[in-house]
């Protein structure tokens, strides 16, 4: 059975050094574009007057907390864990918006900056930001903070297939501590164990009491992936998983057989 002493986080902190990084990315954005200038074009206040650097740069500075609420409240990058591209698809959306909102805030208070300045800036701010956030990322996992204990509740091809899907993307940060045989299906311990499943403290349960009682409940992941002939199943876990208070659930449907138009 999975060991469930393990290193306990705690969620909020990692909402917070996550965050951090995205801002810290911003700000850096806006610091390596005057570095830019000042090399390749000229002096830096020749292309942003003196008397004005305090008003861009706050421009920039409430830009960058923009950001964070965003991903944070709207998006809630910092809540849920996405799949890579989807995140980073996201990424540079709100990068882009930003950029373009950056303009609309230059217009209106009237503060006379270059266009070197303001290419540069989101030019860095769309490379500095994903590699951040992963950085954040890593050096959460190197910390043994960011794991999050994870059951699959099914066992058989979807059930695979969503394990296999969640362990290709290791930022992630799902650690699969067992299945749910909720079929109770001896021909199950044999397929798991041919495809060399039952190994790192990953077990084959029956029982779901242990998903039930989970000591936390936080920290802590549900992913249904049950066959297409299993919904009961699947509504009925749901709404288990409801009752016990559990709300880190994913649903995932199996899609084989059903047609595409």
């Amino acid at each position: 059975m999975p060991n469930q002493a393990i290193k306990k986080y705690t969620p909020l902190l990692q909402k917070v050094i996550i965050a951090s990084a995205d801002f810290i990315s911003i700000f850096i954005s806006f610091l390596t574009a005057i570095l830019a200038v000042k090399l390749f074009v000229g002096p830096v206040f020749d292309y942003i007057p003196i008397d004005q650097f305090g008003a861009r740069f706050s421009i920039h500075f409430i830009l960058g907390l923009g950001a964070v609420m965003w991903f944070w409240l709207q998006l809630r990058h910092y809540s849920y864990r996405k799949a890579y591209w989807n995140e980073l698809y996201e990424i540079l959306r709100t990068v882009a918006f930003l950029s373009l909102l950056e303009l609309a805030f230059l217009a209106l208070t009237r503060v006379e900056t270059s266009r070197y300045i303001w290419l540069f800036t989101w030019s860095a701010a769309l490379i500095l930001m994903p590699l951040f956030r992963s950085f954040a990322k890593r050096l959460l996992k190197s910390r043994n903070m960011w794991n999050r204990d994870t059951f699959i509740i099914g066992a058989g091809t979807n059930a695979f297939d969503a394990y296999t899907a969640i362990t290709s993307e290791p930022l992630l940060g799902f650690k699969i501590n067992g299945f749910l045989d909720v079929a109770a299906n001896p021909l199950h311990n044999n397929f798991f164990i041919t495809n060399n499943l039952l190994k790192n403290s990953t077990a084959l349960i029956s029982s779901g009491d242990l998903i039930l009682n989970w000591h936390d409940k936080n920290n802590f992941q549900v992913v249904i992936a049950l066959e297409h002939h299993e919904a009961e199943l699947r509504d009925h876990w749901l709404r288990l998983l409801a009752k016990a208070q559990i709300r880190n659930v994913f649903v995932i449907p199996d899609m084989r057989g059903v047609p595409l138009y």
